[in-house]
């Protein structure tokens, strides 16, 4: 799956911030980045467990591969692909955060957290103030947030996940007054 999705599979004019993507195509961007983020988060798995294995036989040899580093690649071909100047974040975003946690790449995880949750927070707003209700984009924005601040607590980002956790109370506070 590595080799096909990355060396393979062709991304034309993802990352072109000039072309238009309508609702439709922005959703094929989203299996996109989910699959990307699935492969991501795989490669993660076969890490850990090829390290557990290693050190339960208290062996010299390490994984065959470096899983773990094949997955920061997943990581940031993504989002060179796919930059939120060209297709905005969605809901993938969350788990992409912490996925760059986990392979440590943790400044471009709190840079495109401030990104997907300030946009988040925004549309919330928006949403909230347009009166119409819970609906899908709405439940995108309020997961986005919620996800967020509970990645950046555990990845000891806790001013801004409490900027995010402030956010989410108050649209659901916000939501409970325009009932």
């Amino acid at each position: 799956m590595y080799d096909n999705m990355i060396n393979k599979y062709y991304y034309r004019g993802l990352d072109n911030p000039k072309v238009y993507y309508n609702e439709d195509y922005r959703g094929f961007v989203l299996n996109h980045r989910s699959t990307l983020n699935d492969l991501a988060e795989a490669l993660i798995s076969e890490y850990e467990e090829e390290n557990q294995l290693v050190t339960e036989k208290i062996s010299v040899e390490g994984p065959s591969q470096n899983k773990m580093e094949m997955a920061r690649n997943v990581v940031l071909f993504s989002l060179s692909k796919m930059p939120h100047a060209a297709v905005p974040y969605d809901q993938t975003a969350s788990g992409t955060v912490e996925l760059l946690f986990k392979v440590g790449e943790n400044d471009k995880a709190i840079e495109m957290a401030k990104v997907a949750g300030d946009r988040a927070d925004e549309m919330a707003g928006y949403l909230i103030a347009k009166g119409q209700g819970v609906t899908l984009e709405l439940r995108k924005s309020l997961f986005i947030l919620g996800d967020l601040q509970r990645t950046l607590h555990e990845n000891g980002e806790h001013d801004l996940a409490k900027k995010f956790e402030d956010a989410y109370e108050k649209h659901l506070a916000n939501l409970q007054t325009n009932e």
